[in-house]
């Protein structure tokens, strides 16, 4: 259900362009950068799944490390020398748009990494059911749906640089908000927290991929964009594999390395069934991994919004269309033609 929910989403989204979109042709359109796609394809797959896998002395997490760092050296040496690369590496030179890149990974592991363990918390815990936890969970998207809606109105006039750099320090405090449980805290502690957090990211999201097509040649625009994707991607892999240590960091802390692994892979339920005698110590234990998760993902919250704000230069009027490119729509286009013909 998780991914067929994205059906009817996808087809109002594609009959919406067809209706709203104004049409545009590249004059010059180029050619698809195949061993680009596949070397990065290559180092994104085998450093995500490294990540995610944990395990850093283990022979195959070396080995995917090592799979990624060739792969992404490959990628560099193809974009160089490309005439149609999939991403043009000059790009990065400018320090705004190499900026919100880092920004958009930052802002995926401070809003949305820590709420991986959350939910073990919610569940393995507390007991909540997996629909209830995601009721709990959902004040962020609410908020964020609902800020980036309001956001779109004013996206041309306000400062980018302020939303995005103010978003993310608004994610950190909502991070740090959610760092009050303690042994015995009810789900409700958290509310606030996730609703400040989604308002930080509702202020961020929307403009960012914006800015970042804004800071970019015209025919860039979509390169840009696909970079913001990739690396809020990427960021959300690395904040569950950095989060994921400091929360067992924090288990094993209270509760021993041994115990840790249960209750970090779902087992508190009945780790705490088991052993009645061992329900202190659980609920201790998940307070303090959950509460050191929080303040780092405060940090890289802090880091980014930083980042923005020094870095990231005011963003410049919208580019004038190439030369040769229209943007008119078909039937707009049909029309001149009919009229055209007329004279």
């Amino acid at each position: 259900w998780i991914f067929l929910v994205n059906l009817p989403v996808g087809v109002v989204a594609a009959v919406t362009a067809l209706l709203v979109v104004r049409e545009s042709r590249d004059p010059r359109p180029s050619r698809v950068d195949v061993p680009g796609m596949v070397s990065f394809t290559t180092a994104a797959a085998a450093l995500t799944y490294a990540l995610i896998r944990g395990a850093w002395a283990s022979e195959l997490t070396v080995a995917l490390l090592l799979v990624a760092a060739a792969a992404l050296a490959v990628f560099v040496l193809v974009e160089r020398r490309s005439q149609h690369p999939m991403l043009d590496l000059a790009l990065l030179r400018d320090a705004s748009f190499a900026t919100l890149l880092v920004a958009g990974a930052l802002l995926s592991a401070a809003a949305w990494a820590s709420l991986t363990y959350e939910s073990l918390w919610l569940q393995s815990v507390l007991g909540l059911t997996p629909i209830k936890a995601g009721l709990v969970l959902l004040p962020a998207s609410l908020a964020a749906f609902g800020v980036s809606a309001a956001i779109g109105r004013v996206l041309h006039t306000a400062s980018a640089r302020l939303l995005i750099g103010s978003g993310l320090l608004v994610i950190a405090a909502g991070a740090l908000a959610q760092g009050v449980i303690r042994p015995g805290s009810s789900w409700w502690v958290v509310m606030p927290g996730l609703f400040l957090v989604g308002i930080g990211a509702g202020l961020a999201m929307a403009p960012l991929s914006a800015t970042a097509m804004g800071a970019v040649p015209h025919s860039r625009a979509g390169m840009a964009a696909g970079a913001v994707s990739t690396f809020r991607q990427l960021g959300y892999a690395f904040g569950i594999a950095l989060l994921g240590e400091v929360f067992h960091a924090g288990l094993a802390r209270v509760a021993g390395p041994a115990l840790a692994g249960a209750l970090g892979g779902g087992e508190a339920g009945a780790v705490m069934a088991r052993s009645p005698a061992l329900v202190p110590v659980v609920h201790h234990a998940f307070a303090a991994g959950l509460d050191a998760t929080f303040a780092v993902a405060a940090g890289l919250g802090v880091v980014g919004g930083v980042l923005v704000l020094v870095f990231v230069r005011p963003s410049k009027a919208p580019a004038e269309a190439p030369a040769g490119v229209s943007y008119e729509t078909e039937g707009e286009s049909a029309g001149r033609s009919r009229r055209t013909a007329v004279r």
